[in-house]
């Protein structure tokens, strides 16, 4: 189901990209705001806009395994942050007992641990553990508003506004428009909140999560690569990262970068990412469970359909019809619609494996006695092909009730009803003469 989504999304825009190639493409005007610069790189560029599909289909997925995540987590949300903390500190003032007592922070503002280096209560603590990683779980699903959402809940308002400097910014009356005065979208100073999202997911005294967060909304992979436990988990990071790096360069190209952004790493700014380059790198992770996954055959399929790379597809089907155990039939059915599908948009295949895959397919279906299906996939076989696989079917098919039926769906299909009825006599009677 994912992976139809994934290919939905690509094709709907390699296929528009082809019918607008001959379209000129608008050229950026001298002084237009960051907003415009990327739309007009998405607009040009097929790599980053077909990156950014992916991030889409990966969140939407993630989406998915969310349910009704939002409403299980809010069960502790309070309107007063660290309200443990708050009372402990409450009840040393008012008491004047000299007792034992564990440091903590004596100030309440977000910076006071780190800038204090002491703890929060306990159960305050768990709680921000908790809620961080929550948190991250909602922007891996793309919902920064519900991320956003949550924080104000938790009466961390100040948290939901670090979540929104990552927007370019645009004013859209700088040109003159109308009379009337549009609001101005975006974050003027975006590239000093990136710097300081960059530094504090390279700050030791953050827990992963929170480092995680502010890796996602910089691009700083590094840091956000350690929370991806899954194959999805893991290309989501690479590609997000990505499509961010190449609209950054972009923005700086187009002069509309601050010199601010001289403070991000080059290897991030200079980054020359390629959709192969991605996928080699993950071959790199040190993570053994994403390794493992990556020779999953869905996730091989999703790879070779993201890079493009038709001839690859087919010759992972020729190798996997090859091997054994036999393949799932579930898998079996979606490679025959796969190469059924490419075929229907007039794309080059190996013949050679489209029809293994095709008999395979075929076989199983006979095996299974789904009857009603088997003429409509016989119809793709070649015309030779199709008439003796069929007349082979038809052998076994001994009620002449469900044999007429048969011929019915092979006509239907546009099968030659002729030559398959002549084969499967002239076998009957080659057969007949053998036994006497």
């Amino acid at each position: 189901m994912v992976t139809w989504r994934l290919i939905t999304s690509l094709y709907r825009d390699r296929i528009q990209s082809e019918l607008e190639d001959d379209i000129m493409m608008d050229v950026a005007a001298p002084g237009v705001s960051e907003k415009v610069v990327m739309e007009q790189l998405f607009q040009r560029d097929a790599v980053v806009r077909q990156s950014q599909l992916v991030v889409d289909w990966l969140e939407s997925i993630a989406k998915d395994e969310i349910g009704d995540f939002s409403d299980n987590i809010e069960y502790y949300a309070k309107s007063v942050y660290w309200e443990n903390t708050l009372h402990a500190l409450k009840l040393r003032r008012n008491t004047s007992s000299t007792g034992f007592n564990v440091p903590l922070v004596t100030e309440l503002d977000p910076d006071a641990p780190i800038r204090q280096r002491r703890p929060l209560a306990d159960l305050d603590r768990e709680d921000d553990a908790r809620l961080l990683k929550y948190l991250f779980t909602l922007l891996r699903a793309g919902m920064t508003d519900e991320a956003q959402r949550l924080c104000k809940r938790c009466g961390q308002a100040w948290r939901a506004a670090t979540l929104e400097g990552w927007k370019l910014y645009h004013d859209p009356n700088i040109n003159g428009g109308g009379a009337e005065l549009l609001p101005v979208e975006g974050n003027p100073q975006r590239c000093v909140w990136k710097v300081c999202c960059w530094r504090m997911a390279d700050t030791e005294h953050f827990s992963k999560y929170e480092r995680a967060i502010y890796a996602v909304l910089s691009g700083n992979l590094k840091r956000l690569l350690p929370v991806c436990e899954s194959w999805e988990d893991s290309v989501w990071a690479y590609f997000r990262v990505l499509v961010d790096s190449l609209v950054e360069q972009e923005v700086r190209s187009s002069g509309m970068g601050s010199e601010e952004l001289e403070e991000l790493p080059r290897e991030y700014l200079e980054a020359n990412w390629t959709l192969e380059k991605v996928f080699e790198e993950l071959l790199a992770t040190e993570s053994k469970k994403v390794l493992e996954e990556t020779k999953e055959h869905y996730h091989i399929i999703q790879k070779l359909v993201i890079l493009g790379d038709l001839d690859g597809l087919l010759e992972e089907f020729s190798n996997w019809l090859t091997r054994s155990p036999a393949l799932p039939s579930h898998l079996l059915r979606f490679m025959t619609h796969l190469v059924l599908f490419y075929r229907s948009l007039g794309m080059q295949l190996k013949e050679e494996v489209t029809v293994d895959v095709l008999k395979a397919y075929i076989s199983l279906l006979m095996r299974e006695k789904h009857v009603d299906l088997i003429a409509f996939y016989v119809s793709h076989l070649p015309p030779d092909l199709a008439t003796a696989q069929y007349a082979l079917f038809l052998e076994e098919v001994t009620e002449a009730e469900q044999r007429q039926r048969c011929l019915e769906l092979a006509r239907e299909a546009g099968l030659d009803v002729a030559a398959v009825t002549k084969m499967v006599v002239e076998k009957l009677f080659i057969r007949e003469r053998h036994t006497d």
